[in-house]
């Protein structure tokens, strides 16, 4: 998945790009916005 466009002023979260495996996130700070892959197999790892 992916932040095709975004209306925040610098587009971070849009220039990430793809994001397809677990525990890549891709965050919108004035958005408050949290996109993250998650795998109910894989094991919780902080």
């Amino acid at each position: 998945m992916r932040v095709k466009k975004s209306e925040c002023p610098r587009q971070l979260c849009a220039n990430i790009g793809w994001i397809q495996h677990t525990g890549e996130a891709i965050i919108c700070v004035p958005f408050k916005t949290l996109i993250e892959v998650k795998s109910a197999d894989a094991p919780v790892v902080d």
